[in-house]
């Protein structure tokens, strides 16, 4: 018997209707207790949690302590806050709140007040719990379809601005890849034709030498090439843990500028170089060390002004050791201040188009200061010059740090940090398409040999600039 009862009270259990606004949060400001009551009972039928209030002091009280959905409000109520103050009250403090008004003497008037306040609806009095269910859950669907829809454009907005990303990360894969044929081919021509020339009997002894110069020039030219890409592929893809060993950071620079003299020299610029004597010796991977300063010089002499100066500071600044490069140069236009450090944007902006290379550099270096707990940063105006600082821990224990330039704020946020490895993932894939693009030899000989003669071979060689499109030769 008992067993049956239970049944029963199981079978009226599972018939009872699931809450329909299980999340709706409702008050009800009514001065009669016994509408109230009924008003109450009504809404928390339909699942709500529903609050209420006696007067339309209690009502704004309550409100001050917590959100609702909607109000539901007499339009006539003793004190000095009645209906019609109170629905604009609530659309004042929280406009996204509806508010339906409540009176047993309609007039046309007092509807057309209370919608101008921003009321959703009015009901009559008397009224049934059907016309009260069927205004609430009007209301409350409303509400759901609204947020729903804002969902849709929200998701529909961040679906637009992937897929502008993605368009504008294909653009630049594509100017890359340009580019990166370019600066491959370029020296493998000047190397076959020279190859070429040397094999013609007809070469002089120092038209011979001559081409085996040019030949050993654009190889190393094309070594450097490569070494950066393979570098840059290397530090984005495995994440790297330098070797932390003693690294004089004077000693390199100075190497630096002994090796690279006739660069600067044939440009007529001024290189100063001064170190604090306080500053340290570094505890870092002297050959990564060696990579980001001398990309760095690279840049102060290349984008410099023929006849302009370099200079060169080492400083100690809390921390950090400093070391500072400043140019005369072009500068950089303040909109492609944010792009600095990127792969994509560095190989395919507005800094290669006028002196050779990839332009990877400045990622590079962006890399092996993330890997030593350091940073990079500029400053610059355009056509006066710029200044990039590369900032690594003193006492050789590595920090947490930014980028230190402008678009440092792509490294802490999941959604671009995916970004980020989907641009990695593309790079080197086409790295690895190029390298077997230069694995492919016998190809390019066909490619260039029906129009190779000797006498082509010498011009060519002789004029590399008619070669490169008048861009001036990169490291």
């Amino acid at each position: 018997m008992v067993m049956d009862k239970m049944d029963v009270a199981a079978d009226d259990e599972a018939m009872r209707p699931l809450p329909r606004f299980p999340t709706a949060r409702i008050m009800v400001a009514e001065d009669e207790g016994t509408v109230r009551d009924l008003c109450v009972r009504i809404l928390r039928g339909l699942g709500c949690d529903v609050q209420s209030a006696e007067n339309g002091e209690a009502a704004l009280a309550m409100l001050g302590r917590g959100r609702f959905d909607l109000v539901l409000t007499d339009i006539s109520m003793p004190g000095q806050v009645d209906g019609v103050r109170l629905c604009w009250e609530v659309k004042s403090r929280s406009p996204s709140t509806d508010v339906i008004i409540m009176t047993a003497y309609p007039t046309l008037e007092s509807a057309v007040a209370t919608l101008r306040k921003g009321a959703y609806d009015y009901l009559a009095k008397p009224f049934t719990p059907e016309v009260l269910e069927a205004a609430v859950s009007r209301c409350l669907e409303k509400r759901r379809l609204c947020a729903e829809l804002d969902r849709e454009q929200a998701l529909r907005r961040e679906l637009e601005a992937a897929y502008g990303e993605l368009q504008k990360l294909e653009r630049l894969k594509e100017a890359f890849l340009n580019r990166l044929h370019h600066e491959l081919r370029t020296p493998l021509a000047v190397v076959l034709m020279a190859q070429e020339a040397c094999e013609n009997e007809a070469t002089t002894p120092e038209e011979l030498k001559k081409f085996r110069k040019m030949m050993s020039a654009h190889l190393g030219r094309l070594r450097g090439l490569l070494d950066d890409l393979s570098l840059y592929s290397r530090m984005c893809t495995r994440n790297p843990r330098p070797k932390r060993l003693a690294a004089r950071a004077p000693e390199i620079i100075a190497g630096l500028v002994a090796r690279y003299r006739p660069l600067w020299e044939e440009k007529e610029l001024k290189v100063d170089v001064s170190f604090s004597e306080r500053f340290p010796t570094l505890q870092a991977d002297p050959g990564l060390l060696e990579t980001a300063l001398k990309h760095l010089l690279f840049n102060a002499i290349y984008f410099n002004r023929p006849g302009g100066s370099v200079t060169v500071r080492g400083e100690v600044c809390a921390q950090e050791a400093r070391i500072s490069f400043r140019d005369t140069g072009i500068g950089i236009p303040a909109e492609n201040l944010p792009k600095l450090g990127d792969g994509f944007y560095q190989a395919a902006g507005f800094l290669t188009r006028q002196v050779g290379g990839l332009g990877l550099g400045l990622a590079i270096v962006r890399r092996i200061a993330e890997s030593h707990g350091g940073s990079v940063s500029v400053r610059s105006e355009d056509g006066k010059g710029s200044e990039f600082i590369l900032a690594l821990p003193a006492a050789g224990r590595a920090k947490r740090s930014g980028l230190g330039l402008p678009d440092a704020r792509r490294c802490l946020d999941k959604r671009n940090l995916s970004k980020e490895l989907a641009r990695e993932k593309a790079l080197r894939a086409e790295l690895d398409r190029a390298y077997i693009e230069l694995s492919t030899m016998e190809r390019v000989r066909e490619t260039f040999g029906q129009f190779v003669t000797p006498e082509v071979a010498r011009f060519v060689l002789a004029n590399p600039n008619s070669v490169r499109d008048g861009r001036a030769e990169g490291p």
